[in-house]
């Protein structure tokens, strides 16, 4: 096995914007074999959904088993942590042994990134992607399992491969277009999310329409802009079907963009590097979790295990595919509610998450302590006419909140006025909120934030205990 040097990766590790689903469309199958690679991988996952609960559960099994076994011999965090911690790696036999081994926060990676990546990780070592804080390196193989998974949960949609598609993407490298590329081999058309501005769009909208593209990929964010100029412009532009990621869905972004265009969507959960995966299904449309790509665990605050009465859990992932950067149990910072753990639509694959709050610094916090999750605070809005691309509500503290407005015609003084009443009933009367005009909500890697939480509590309660939320 060769030598893997970090070092020796930092000229493309710094290259920004190579994540996931992003990088791969732009050419992650480009060596010789990939592409026999990743058929493979595909007929594998196309025939493992079907199988029984109990196949998922042995494969965890063994695939933990190999993870653990690796991660204790090539990856210095971790063979000092169980060192540390007293944990036998050879007793890390089932997913609920994980829970001797401790969390994984951001800032641990962050603080630690350099002995997480293994001494020796061969010829994998070959792709990387951007991550927190810096970079991190995504191996080969990883990326072709993450366009795997992508087009199988694709297909559950009704797509067939070759299907005219858009892609709403971040940025795209290899191009001397900074607004549109499209991909003739896999037939996908890709647009800027910065360019989705009042000058492109009515080009954008021609070139869409002409294109015949059947399915449409995206954030939710980016949706919603093109559902509201599609509505406002009775612009005639349908879908069999569209795939959200990258940000948490809510009710009232669902249903605005589905009337736009006419369809269904099907919400895919992923990181911008290989953590947890997770896909709405078509028939329960609850979100099956894609074992073959790693564990899920939903933890309260205090770390002990959530179970399935509708309480809120922190998610946490333990990931199979990425060598390059192995992550055992690494807290995401998001948040999920336990379904079912069977569906009607016949897959083996878990269906375990029936809803996905938001991020655990979106929950704002009202004045007697109870969790507010952000999809409350957007439909609010929502029902006021004001889209989330043009708002931002940020709590600095139990009493006081800032309300970022993009000033227009339809949002003035009046609209601010009765939204800070509506606000201050649920938030407590005698919080007090600076209103701040601006010219646009800035984003995050192109991701909107419309709902922050930028302090901790000193006492943590209601969903931090696993206690019920509305959501």
């Amino acid at each position: 096995m060769s030598k893997f040097s970090f070092k020796n990766m930092a000229g493309r590790l710094d290259n920004a914007g190579f994540q996931k689903i992003r990088g791969i469309v732009s050419g992650a199958l480009a060596r010789k074999g990939d592409k026999a690679k990743f058929r493979r991988y595909l007929d594998f996952l196309r025939k493992s959904q079907w199988r029984p609960a109990e196949w998922h559960r042995e494969y965890q099994k063994s695939q933990l088993r190999s993870l653990i076994d690796y991660s204790a011999e090539v990856v210095p965090y971790y063979r000092r942590l169980f060192k540390t911690v007293g944990v036998d790696p050879a007793s890390v036999v089932e997913p609920e042994d994980l829970r001797a081994v401790p969390i994984l926060s951001r800032s641990d990676l962050e603080r630690n990134i350099l002995e997480i990546i293994p001494e020796s990780i061969g010829d994998e070592s070959e792709r990387a992607g951007s991550a927190i804080k810096g970079s991190f390196p995504i191996s080969n193989t990883a990326m072709i399992m993450e366009e795997a998974f992508f087009i199988r949960h694709l297909e559950n949609t009704g797509y067939k491969p070759g299907s005219p598609c858009i892609f709403l993407l971040n940025d795209f490298p290899g191009t001397g277009e900074d607004t549109y590329r499209y991909d003739r081999s896999r037939n996908r058309h890709y647009y800027s999310i910065a360019s989705l501005n009042q000058k492109n769009l009515e080009a954008f909208f021609k070139k869409m329409k002409s294109s015949g593209a059947v399915y449409i990929y995206g954030y939710p964010s980016a949706l919603e802009i093109l559902a509201d100029h599609t509505l406002t412009w009775e612009i005639d532009l349908k879908f069999q079907a569209v795939v959200t990621s990258g940000e948490i869905l809510t009710n009232a972004v669902r249903g605005k963009i589905e009337q736009a265009f006419e369809t269904k969507i099907y919400d895919l959960y992923n990181l911008s590097f290989p953590v947890i995966g997770m896909g709405q299904c078509h028939y329960c449309d609850g979100y099956h979790l894609f074992s073959e790509y790693g564990i899920l665990e939903l933890i309260d605050f205090d770390g002990n295990p959530v179970g399935v009465n509708d309480r809120v859990g922190r998610i946490v992932g333990t990931n199979f595919t990425n060598r390059a950067m192995p992550l055992i149990r690494y807290d995401t910072g998001d948040l999920g509610i336990y379904g079912n753990e069977t569906c009607d639509c016949g897959r083996g694959l878990p269906r375990l998450i029936k809803k996905l709050p938001g991020r655990k610094d979106n929950l704002l916090i009202s004045q007697d302590g109870r969790y507010i999750p952000p999809g409350f605070f957007q439909t609010l809005f929502s029902e006021t006419g004001v889209p989330s691309a043009m708002y931002q509500l940020i709590q600095r503290s139990r009493e006081n909140f800032k309300l970022r407005m993009v000033r227009g015609p339809e949002y003035d003084e009046n609209i601010v006025a009765a939204l800070k009443i509506r606000l201050l009933e649920h938030i407590g009367e005698k919080s007090l909120i600076d209103v701040e005009w601006v010219e646009k909500i800035e984003s995050t890697d192109g991701k909107a934030r419309s709902v922050i939480r930028t302090f901790e509590p000193d006492k943590l309660r209601g969903a931090n205990r696993g206690e019920r939320v509305a959501v």
